[in-house]
């Protein structure tokens, strides 16, 4: 069976769903399947790009809400062979559900790996502020063993600076730049 593509494959998860657009071929594809595929921008055969995945020397997982979509492809296309990305969305999640969307995925991650969060938004939508924090500080306590990036919430660009929206996102990127 053969499969055009265009771009690198991405491995994302969108709601528990592998997303069947993502562009990035799963490893558990069958290696004698023949398709044209990039790995960082060169033309190879599928069993080649299970190769390719195999010499990834790091991995870079993204898990986040919906700001976190196409990351991983924009991250991908910025580094080296070395790495494999791949990537959580889970639109409108809050940050308890981010933190435990991929703990079978965490297990296989070693402490040259890196984790990226990113999520909060939502929570302070809906005035969840703390417990946000809460479970942002509880991931990176179970996971001391990784590498973890926690990105900051985004202002309200639609609301003034001074809004208390706003204001809840200060103090919010405040706590987790503590973290």
């Amino acid at each position: 069976m053969n499969h055009q593509s265009k771009g690198n494959k991405i491995p994302t998860t969108v709601n528990g769903i592998l997303d069947s657009h993502s562009e990035f071929p799963s490893s558990t594809y069958k290696q004698e399947e023949t398709t044209n595929v990039k790995c960082h921008q060169t033309k190879i055969r599928k069993s080649q790009f299970v190769k390719c995945l195999n010499k990834a020397k790091h991995k870079v997982l993204i898990i986040g809400d919906s700001h976190t979509r196409n990351c991983a492809k924009l991250l991908l296309d910025n580094l080296s062979r070395d790495f494999k990305v791949s990537s959580f969305v889970k639109p409108g999640a809050q940050m308890n559900e981010i933190t435990n969307i991929a703990r079978e995925e965490l297990k296989t991650l070693k402490s040259d790996d890196l984790v990226v969060v990113w999520g909060g938004a939502n929570d302070i939508s809906r005035n969840n502020m703390k417990e946000a924090v809460k479970s942002a500080s509880e991931f990176v306590d179970v996971n001391k063993e990784l590498n973890i990036v926690l990105i900051n919430s985004p202002h309200r660009h639609d609301l003034l600076p001074e809004s208390c929206v706003n204001q809840e996102v200060t103090k919010f990127n405040r706590q987790v730049q503590k973290l």
